[in-house]
């Protein structure tokens, strides 16, 4: 009988702590749905967001590429105008500067007339003195310096090279160096280009 009391208060405590734990475990797994809600909510706010940033960086991509095609348009207008604001009729003040020649001496002065010709960044000029076609150069405009060398060497000045270095100031006004480079000496001119 001493059992049988004992295993009745057994299966009592037993069948109390069932009800307990039960009461528990349906406790946790409320709050543990309660947490998904939260996070599905959460995940679901944060593809709103999302796709809210990416509906934004598309617009600010379109509007940059925008900014960009304007910009290149501009320029492009504004390089097809620098070249056909410098393309024309300069005239060129050459004064010696330094020389190692003898048939040039430092101050020597030389006037020239000389037609600009300019296609994209491609320069062609044709130097006139006296009325007469003196040289052809050829060369490149980069940025506001232009680059040139002559195209066509004049005859009986073989063994002669000419450089030339301009920087254009404004589209009326250019200067730098034309440098006259012989197996023997060298010549340096500075030079004033003012557009007629």
């Amino acid at each position: 009988m001493k059992w049988l009391i004992y295993l009745a208060c057994l299966s009592f405590f037993c069948a109390c702590n069932y009800n307990d734990r039960k009461l528990q475990l349906d406790e946790r797994e409320n709050e543990i749905r309660e947490k998904e809600k939260k996070l599905v909510n959460f995940q679901r706010d944060l593809y709103l967001k999302e796709d809210e940033l990416n509906k934004r960086e598309r617009k600010l991509d379109s509007v940059e590429n925008l900014r960009k095609e304007e910009d290149s348009i501009s320029s492009a207008q504004i390089d097809t105008l620098a070249t056909q604001s410098l393309s024309g009729a300069w005239s060129v003040e050459m004064e010696c500067t330094q020389s190692t020649c003898a048939n040039s001496a430092v101050g020597d002065t030389q006037r020239e007339t000389w037609n600009l010709a300019i296609n994209k960044n491609r320069v062609l000029v044709e130097a006139v003195s006296s009325n007469n076609v003196a040289r052809f150069y050829k060369g490149s405009l980069e940025q506001n310096t232009i680059n040139l060398d002559e195209a066509i060497p004049k005859t009986g000045s073989s063994g002669t090279t000419i450089l030339i270095r301009l920087t254009i100031s404004d589209p009326n006004y250019m200067q730098g160096d034309r440098e006259l480079i012989r197996e023997d000496c060298r010549v340096t001119y500075s030079l004033k280009m003012q557009k007629q």
